[in-house]
């Protein structure tokens, strides 16, 4: 059982959604809907994971693309959200300048060695990603990519949490027979 952090709670969590919308208002997901969507699904399912006693984790999980997608810096977030919250967002950030090859090799390297809290929100992440994927397959090839790599990242967080790994593989299992199918919305609208 995880106990919050004192200090912590459901208001801080309701601050990051609040921010979060504000850095990523023009920003789209991999299914073209609003980047919000994303985050609040994230924090969801690492809420349902932990029933709802970790608020610290979903704080992080609102604010987990920050740094990377919205260019927030770190000490925004630390300033605003905390040390603890801040140095969650930045565990599962990804080192900048990195090519694609080198980020997803040293995300499945790290992904054993990172915090619980950090391999719940990397699960979470990646069960989002995969869910976005199959609701809107534009690209069967960098879909199957994504499922691949998102596997391997996850095969090293086996052990994390049951409910979120049932979830991962929904997810994955859903994108894998869209793509076999070809029935992603996108292609369906072209055919």
């Amino acid at each position: 059982m995880v106990e919050p952090e004192i200090g912590a709670g459901w208001s801080l969590a309701l601050r990051a959604a609040e921010q979060a919308s504000i850095w990523h208002a023009d920003e789209k997901h991999k299914d073209e809907a609003p980047f919000i969507n994303h985050l609040i699904e994230v924090a969801a399912l690492v809420t349902t994971a932990t029933a709802g006693r970790d608020p610290l984790l979903a704080t992080a999980a609102f604010l987990h693309d920050a740094v990377e997608k919205a260019h927030i810096e770190p000490g925004q977030i630390r300033n605003s959200f905390g040390e603890a919250v801040c140095a969650l967002v930045l565990e599962v950030t990804d080192e900048p300048g990195l090519t694609e090859n080198e980020r997803s090799r040293k995300q499945v390297e790290s992904a054993a060695q990172k915090s619980q809290r950090a391999k719940m929100l990397k699960l979470a992440d990646k069960t989002s990603n995969l869910r976005g994927l199959a609701r809107e397959v534009s690209n069967k090839d960098d879909a199957g990519d994504y499922a691949e790599w998102a596997a391997a990242v996850a095969k090293e967080l086996r052990g994390t949490d049951p409910w979120l790994e049932e979830q991962f593989h929904l997810a994955l299992s859903m994108l894998r027979q869209r793509i076999a199918a070809g029935t992603g919305p996108r292609e369906s609208r072209s055919s």
